[in-house]
Protein backbone atom coordinates (compact mmCIF):
# COMPACT_ATOMS: atom_id res chain seq x y z
CA UNK A 1 0.00 0.00 0.00
CA UNK A 2 3.03 2.64 0.66
CA UNK A 3 4.49 1.47 -2.21
CA UNK A 4 1.25 2.13 -4.14
CA UNK A 5 0.57 5.65 -2.43
CA UNK A 6 4.53 6.32 -3.08
CA UNK A 7 4.22 5.73 -7.05
CA UNK A 8 1.32 7.45 -7.22
CA UNK A 9 2.53 11.19 -6.07
CA UNK A 10 5.82 10.42 -8.27
CA UNK A 11 3.61 9.66 -11.25
CA UNK A 12 1.44 12.69 -9.68
CA UNK A 13 4.61 15.10 -9.56
CA UNK A 14 6.25 13.34 -13.27
CA UNK A 15 2.96 14.47 -15.11
CA UNK A 16 2.43 18.10 -13.07
CA UNK A 17 6.09 18.37 -14.58
CA UNK A 18 5.47 17.78 -17.86
CA UNK A 19 2.17 19.32 -18.13
CA UNK A 20 4.00 22.69 -16.94
CA UNK A 21 6.89 22.04 -19.89
CA UNK A 22 4.28 21.22 -22.40
CA UNK A 23 1.58 24.16 -21.74
CA UNK A 24 4.00 26.45 -20.12
CA UNK A 25 3.23 30.06 -19.67
CA UNK A 26 1.96 31.54 -22.86
CA UNK A 27 3.56 34.61 -23.91
CA UNK A 28 1.86 38.20 -24.64
CA UNK A 29 1.53 38.87 -27.96
CA UNK A 30 3.69 41.95 -27.83
CA UNK A 31 6.87 39.50 -26.43
CA UNK A 32 7.08 37.54 -29.24
CA UNK A 33 10.26 37.31 -30.65
CA UNK A 34 10.83 37.98 -34.50
CA UNK A 35 9.43 34.44 -36.66
CA UNK A 36 7.27 33.75 -34.50
CA UNK A 37 5.10 36.62 -36.26
CA UNK A 38 4.71 38.24 -39.70
CA UNK A 39 3.35 41.81 -40.16
CA UNK A 40 1.57 43.04 -42.80
CA UNK A 41 2.85 46.24 -44.63
CA UNK A 42 0.77 49.11 -43.73
CA UNK A 43 -1.10 51.18 -45.79
CA UNK A 44 0.51 54.71 -46.82
CA UNK A 45 -1.35 58.03 -46.80
CA UNK A 46 -0.32 59.62 -50.32
CA UNK A 47 -0.27 63.20 -49.51
CA UNK A 48 1.66 62.55 -46.25
CA UNK A 49 3.79 59.51 -47.44
CA UNK A 50 2.88 58.35 -43.62
CA UNK A 51 1.54 55.29 -42.43
CA UNK A 52 -2.66 55.48 -42.27
CA UNK A 53 -2.51 54.49 -38.34
CA UNK A 54 0.17 56.80 -37.47
CA UNK A 55 -1.01 58.09 -34.09
CA UNK A 56 0.68 60.63 -31.54
CA UNK A 57 3.72 59.82 -30.34
CA UNK A 58 4.78 58.46 -33.94
CA UNK A 59 3.23 55.10 -33.34
CA UNK A 60 1.72 52.92 -35.81
CA UNK A 61 0.00 49.40 -35.55
CA UNK A 62 0.53 46.83 -37.64
CA UNK A 63 -1.71 43.76 -38.31
CA UNK A 64 0.52 40.77 -37.75
CA UNK A 65 -0.35 37.10 -37.89
CA UNK A 66 1.19 33.98 -35.74
CA UNK A 67 2.88 31.37 -36.87
CA UNK A 68 0.95 27.77 -36.70
CA UNK A 69 1.10 26.01 -33.68
CA UNK A 70 1.99 29.19 -31.31
CA UNK A 71 -0.60 31.04 -29.20
CA UNK A 72 0.25 34.32 -27.57
CA UNK A 73 -2.10 36.17 -24.96
CA UNK A 74 -3.61 39.70 -25.35
CA UNK A 75 -3.90 41.41 -21.81
CA UNK A 76 -4.02 38.23 -19.92
CA UNK A 77 -6.72 36.44 -22.23
CA UNK A 78 -5.34 33.96 -25.03
CA UNK A 79 -6.04 35.12 -28.58
CA UNK A 80 -8.48 32.48 -29.71
CA UNK A 81 -7.65 34.23 -33.86
CA UNK A 82 -4.05 33.99 -36.14
CA UNK A 83 -3.77 37.63 -35.91
CA UNK A 84 -3.35 40.71 -33.22
CA UNK A 85 -2.19 44.43 -33.66
CA UNK A 86 0.78 45.40 -32.76
CA UNK A 87 2.25 48.63 -31.71
CA UNK A 88 5.12 49.86 -33.64
CA UNK A 89 7.53 52.60 -31.51
CA UNK A 90 9.11 55.52 -34.04
CA UNK A 91 7.74 54.32 -37.04
CA UNK A 92 5.95 57.75 -38.36
CA UNK A 93 6.47 61.38 -37.91
CA UNK A 94 2.86 61.91 -36.50
CA UNK A 95 1.80 65.81 -37.39
CA UNK A 96 -1.67 67.65 -37.34
CA UNK A 97 -2.23 71.07 -39.01
CA UNK A 98 1.55 72.58 -38.63
CA UNK A 99 2.28 73.23 -41.93
CA UNK A 100 5.99 73.97 -42.62
CA UNK A 101 5.87 75.96 -45.69
CA UNK A 102 3.40 77.95 -44.06
CA UNK A 103 5.60 78.81 -40.46
CA UNK A 104 8.38 79.46 -43.34
CA UNK A 105 6.37 82.34 -45.02
CA UNK A 106 5.33 83.32 -41.67
CA UNK A 107 8.81 83.79 -40.21
CA UNK A 108 10.42 85.57 -43.37
CA UNK A 109 7.46 87.93 -43.93
CA UNK A 110 5.71 88.81 -40.46
CA UNK A 111 8.56 87.52 -38.18
CA UNK A 112 9.42 90.59 -36.97
CA UNK A 113 5.99 90.74 -35.13
CA UNK A 114 6.24 87.51 -33.85
CA UNK A 115 3.09 86.05 -36.24
CA UNK A 116 5.54 82.89 -36.49
CA UNK A 117 5.85 82.16 -33.27
CA UNK A 118 2.65 83.08 -32.72
CA UNK A 119 1.25 80.44 -35.69
CA UNK A 120 3.62 77.88 -33.65
CA UNK A 121 2.05 78.17 -29.88
CA UNK A 122 4.50 79.84 -28.51
CA UNK A 123 2.17 82.93 -27.31
CA UNK A 124 4.27 84.66 -24.77
CA UNK A 125 7.41 84.77 -26.94
CA UNK A 126 5.46 86.02 -29.66
CA UNK A 127 3.90 88.82 -27.72
CA UNK A 128 7.51 89.74 -26.96
CA UNK A 129 8.28 89.99 -30.32
CA UNK A 130 5.55 92.35 -31.42
CA UNK A 131 6.60 94.36 -28.76
CA UNK A 132 10.28 94.62 -29.26
CA UNK A 133 10.02 94.40 -33.40
CA UNK A 134 11.73 90.83 -33.10
CA UNK A 135 14.12 92.31 -30.47
CA UNK A 136 15.23 94.92 -33.46
CA UNK A 137 15.72 91.85 -35.70
CA UNK A 138 17.89 89.62 -33.78
CA UNK A 139 14.85 87.20 -33.03
CA UNK A 140 13.52 87.98 -36.52
CA UNK A 141 17.12 86.34 -38.42
CA UNK A 142 17.27 83.95 -35.28
CA UNK A 143 13.66 82.46 -35.96
CA UNK A 144 14.04 82.56 -39.49
CA UNK A 145 17.32 80.27 -39.64
CA UNK A 146 15.76 77.94 -36.66
CA UNK A 147 12.62 77.64 -38.53
CA UNK A 148 14.25 77.28 -41.92
CA UNK A 149 16.61 74.35 -40.11
CA UNK A 150 13.47 73.12 -38.37
CA UNK A 151 15.25 73.52 -34.92
CA UNK A 152 11.98 74.80 -34.11
CA UNK A 153 9.27 73.14 -34.23
CA UNK A 154 5.10 73.33 -32.82
CA UNK A 155 4.68 74.02 -29.15
CA UNK A 156 3.19 70.66 -28.57
CA UNK A 157 6.35 68.45 -29.98
CA UNK A 158 4.92 67.86 -32.97
CA UNK A 159 6.51 67.46 -36.00
CA UNK A 160 5.80 70.08 -39.24
CA UNK A 161 2.92 68.64 -41.93
CA UNK A 162 5.72 68.33 -45.15
CA UNK A 163 4.50 67.02 -48.25
CA UNK A 164 6.04 63.93 -49.70
CA UNK A 165 8.51 65.39 -51.50
CA UNK A 166 9.37 68.16 -49.05
CA UNK A 167 12.25 69.20 -47.28
CA UNK A 168 12.58 66.76 -44.15
CA UNK A 169 15.00 66.53 -41.24
CA UNK A 170 14.55 64.12 -38.79
CA UNK A 171 16.84 63.13 -35.63
CA UNK A 172 18.57 59.73 -36.31
CA UNK A 173 19.45 58.37 -32.78
CA UNK A 174 18.72 55.42 -30.96
CA UNK A 175 17.28 55.09 -27.68
CA UNK A 176 16.73 52.25 -25.04
CA UNK A 177 12.85 52.01 -25.66
CA UNK A 178 13.56 51.40 -29.27
CA UNK A 179 12.74 48.00 -30.68
CA UNK A 180 15.72 46.03 -31.53
CA UNK A 181 14.52 44.74 -34.53
CA UNK A 182 14.73 48.20 -36.16
CA UNK A 183 18.15 48.97 -35.29
CA UNK A 184 19.82 45.95 -36.57
CA UNK A 185 23.52 45.64 -38.06
CA UNK A 186 24.29 42.58 -38.08
CA UNK A 187 27.79 42.38 -39.51
CA UNK A 188 28.26 45.92 -39.53
CA UNK A 189 31.41 46.34 -37.76
CA UNK A 190 33.47 43.64 -39.34
CA UNK A 191 36.92 43.28 -38.30
CA UNK A 192 36.08 45.62 -35.41
CA UNK A 193 35.63 44.16 -31.90
CA UNK A 194 33.92 45.99 -30.04
CA UNK A 195 32.39 49.37 -31.22
CA UNK A 196 33.90 51.12 -29.00
CA UNK A 197 36.62 52.12 -31.83
CA UNK A 198 34.16 53.30 -33.82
Amino acid sequence: MIVINRLSKIAFFILLFLTIIVWGPIPECSELLMGQFFCKEPDINPNTSQPITCAPGNIILLNCTIIPGLKCQINGTVNTKTWFMKKLYNGCTYSTNYSYHTAVTLSVFFGWLGIDRLYLGYYAIAFFKLITFGLFGVFYLLDVILIALQILGPANGEQYFIPHFGPKSTYVGYDSSDIDDQVNCLGCFKGKPEHGEL
